[in-house]
Order: structure tokens, then sequence, then C-alpha cells
């Protein structure tokens, strides 16, 4: 009774060790926020500001104001709305009031047009990958934590039978 009693803490001490060591693993593996999760929506059309104007975090003009542009200006028009323009703006969303007026109109030159859509296209495509090596990065550590938790329990077990045997070896030589 003794020896399963023995087995039963030895088992169960394992067991936490395995836990703890699964724990420190898996909270120190941070994930991506995916921050360009909806960089598959986020795209739009370059376009000239012809005039100066203000975009802000939010469709309304007493939310924060972002950023000023001037006539000129080029920017990447995700969405329009009767009262609101939606742009991209340093990778986050912005807003610019629609005031009414031609407010934006295309690239005047077609060729930067093309080489600032080309860059896009670029940037996503390095986006994406970054994120299937975080993602990579994140499988590789489970499979770390998984083939620790086996050499501990290996380990344990190796030591447990050891241990076991050498009890039967010692208390057969006290019987006789």
């Amino acid at each position: 009774m003794e020896s399963k009693k023995n087995s039963f803490v030895v088992w169960w001490f394992l067991g936490v060790v395995t836990l703890i060591i699964g724990l420190i693993l898996g909270l120190n593996n941070k994930h991506i926020v995916a921050g360009a999760a909806g960089n598959a929506e986020d795209s739009g059309k370059f376009m000239t500001i012809t005039q100066s104007a203000m975009a802000y975090s939010d469709r309304s003009t007493t939310s924060t104001v972002v950023t000023s542009f001037a006539s000129g200006d080029t920017v990447l028009v995700v969405n329009e709305e009767s009262d609101w323009v939606q742009i991209l703006y340093q990778g986050e969303k912005a807003y610019v009031k629609n005031t009414g007026d031609e407010l934006f109109s295309e690239l005047v030159n077609v060729e930067a047009a093309e080489e600032l859509e080309k860059q896009e296209q670029i940037d996503k495509a390095w986006i994406e990958s970054y994120y299937e090596q975080m993602r990579a990065i994140r499988v590789s550590k489970v499979w770390r934590a998984l083939i620790i938790v086996v050499i501990v329990l290996a380990v344990g077990y190796i030591v447990f039978r050891s241990v076991h045997q050498q009890g039967d070896k010692t208390g057969k030589k006290s019987t006789k």
C-alpha cells in the first residue's frame, strides 16, 4: 500500500511540475496583436487632396485631430460615405469631413499612383509574411514545450522506477 501511495505522490508531483512548465512557457508566448488584421480591407485608391483638410480619429469634428493635410497631399482613400471619407494614415484609419466641394481628385501623375499601389502590395505581402513567421515561432514554442514535458515525464519515470526498484531490493534484504 505504501508503494502505491509513493507512486501517486511522485506522479502527482510530476504532473504539477509539467503544468507549471507549460504555464510558464504559455505565458511567455507573446501573441501578436493583429494590428494589420484589417489590411485586406484597407485597400483603396490613392487620391490627391485639393484643399486643406483635417483628419480626425472618428467621424466627428469634436474627436481627436490626427493630422492636417495641405492641398496637394496624397492619401489612400479607403471608403467614402456621404459626410465622411475614411482614409489610411500611418497605418491607422482616420476620417476627413466631406465638405461637398471636390475635396479629392485623381492623382495627376499616373506613374506615381502605380508606384504607390505597387508599394502597397509589397507592404501587404511583407506584413503577411511577418505574421506567418510569428505564427511559426509560436508553433515552435509549443513543440519545444511539449518536448520538455515529455523529457520531464521520462526522467521522472526513470527516477521513480529506480527508486521503486531500490526500495524493493532493500526490502528483500531486510527480510532475509
